[in-house]
């Protein structure tokens, strides 16, 4: 009122700012194959989880902080690899593994922290990996508009996860069947190398061009890693893009050439490869090797790998990119009253 004398109250910040937020997950259930759990208490900004994959497709989980108005605060215009221009890395998500094809479902996997900017209410997180371009709506809603453009997926984020399934879990489960491999040991072997010995080069040297594999082949792989337009599906026939099988058909022969070939791809390939020959007979794995092009056409008509069929058909049935979004909240209470001098 006019006439008094204000007294100024000098500001206090909270002492104990953390123990009053909490997180809301959008979906606490099961999101083709994928949970998103907390395991702990929020300290400061930074938000433990514990991420769950039940499918036997491969993922690599990215973040994107938002502000309240969904500014993304995570554009990197010079990224550092796994990061993108987009997202920041958040982890690696292995297939789950099965037994007799059986899934072990709620034994895979990974302890991740999230650390909000200053700015950030939220953190979308997306479950990227080798998916089908009509399901959820398609991935371009949480991208800028001239993001990937014509672009069958996001090829940063879904690289490494898509090619990964195609090679390791859809081609190396066809070549185990070949060849009478022990999947689950070799598996067992092998995953101590993930992801100490991932790079950015692993995959860049399979997409790259190199005559040791069929212009189908590099295309299929192309494909697979989401890196093809609409217009080079149509006119390398390879037909819809909705629809995967005849594209990872042909990943089936990688196999001995990215494994066992004259050119070495990558430290982890050569790795896996020794794991693979100190697990099995040589002579019964070289053997088979020129047919492991062929075992395709067998599946598809017996239709009794239990593990291959169920990493296909969970492929075809998931999108690209997986969504779920963390929100950081405040207990608060409001008092709306009447303004008396309100006419």
């Amino acid at each position: 009122p006019q006439g008094m004398t204000v007294t100024a109250t000098p500001y206090t910040a909270p002492a104990a700012l953390g123990a009053s937020v909490d997180v809301d997950i959008a979906n606490q259930g099961l999101l083709y194959g994928t949970y998103t759990k907390t395991n702990g208490s929020v300290s400061g900004r930074a938000v433990p989880l514990t991420l769950y994959n039940n499918y036997v497709r491969w993922i690599w989980v990215y973040v994107q902080y938002l502000k309240a108005d969904g500014t993304n605060l995570s554009l990197n215009t010079s990224p550092t690899w796994p990061d993108t221009h987009y997202c920041q890395s958040v982890g690696l998500l292995p297939q789950i593994f099965t037994l007799l094809g059986v899934p072990l479902w709620d034994t895979n996997t990974i302890n991740v922290t999230l650390n909000f900017p200053a700015e950030a209410t939220s953190a979308r997180l997306l479950f990227c990996g080798l998916g089908n371009d009509a399901v959820a709506g398609g991935w371009r809603q949480y991208f800028p508009a001239d993001a990937y453009p014509d672009h069958i997926a996001p090829q940063d984020e879904v690289l490494f996860a898509s090619i990964t399934t195609g090679i390791l879990t859809i081609g190396l489960a066809a070549f185990a069947l070949l060849t009478d491999m022990n999947l689950a040991a070799t598996w067992k072997a092998t995953r101590e190398y993930f992801p100490d010995y991932i790079d950015a080069e692993t995959y860049d040297a399979i997409l790259a061009s190199n005559t040791a594999l069929t212009s189908y082949e590099a295309f299929a792989a192309t494909v697979a890693a989401g890196g093809a337009t609409y217009e080079d599906i149509t006119t390398n026939g390879a037909g819809n893009a909705q629809n995967m099988w005849g594209l990872l058909a042909s990943l089936g022969s990688l196999i001995p050439k990215v494994f066992f070939g004259p050119k070495a791809y990558s430290v982890l390939f050569e790795k896996l490869a020794v794991t693979i020959f100190e697990n099995e007979t040589a002579a019964r794995i070289m053997g088979a090797i020129p047919l492991v092009g062929q075992v395709f056409e067998v599946l598809q008509a017996v239709g009794d790998a239990a593990t291959l069929a169920e990493a296909i058909g969970e492929t075809a049935s998931s999108p690209w990119i997986i969504e779920n979004t963390i929100s950081l909240t405040y207990a608060v209470s409001v008092t709306v009253s009447r303004d008396p001098d309100a006419a």
